[in-house]
């Protein structure tokens, strides 16, 4: 995994493209202590391709904190960072059972289709 692959339109490491994009895209802050997972497809036959890479991050007792999903429209070269909290209307986080289930509602920037 390149960090210099993700995350394209951020300058740094890859904790501090994900600390950018919690920035300009939430009112979220990142933490030393917060941990980030990336789920992402490997590099096949020296190409990568990811329509989309998930960025998880847990806080220090190990409970999710957010999800960044980057979206990449490849033939168009767009891209789009959408941040996803589990949060009751009056703004207030919930704290989740593990295993998690959760269920966003979101607004897209463009559409993805799958064929």
């Amino acid at each position: 995994m390149q960090q210099s692959h993700f995350l394209t339109q951020y300058t740094g490491t890859l904790r501090e493209k994900v600390a950018q994009a919690l920035t300009t895209q939430s009112m979220l802050q990142l933490d030393t202590q917060h941990q980030i997972f990336v789920l992402a497809l490997p590099r096949c036959l020296g190409l990568r391709f990811n329509s989309v890479v998930f960025y998880y991050v847990f806080d220090a007792q190990q409970n999710l904190y957010c999800i960044l999903s980057e979206i990449t429209n490849t033939p168009w070269n767009e891209r789009h960072v959408y941040v996803s909290m589990h949060v009751k209307p009056n703004g207030v986080k919930i704290s989740l059972p593990k295993p998690y289930i959760l269920t966003f509602t979101k607004t897209f920037m463009f559409h993805l289709s799958c064929r």
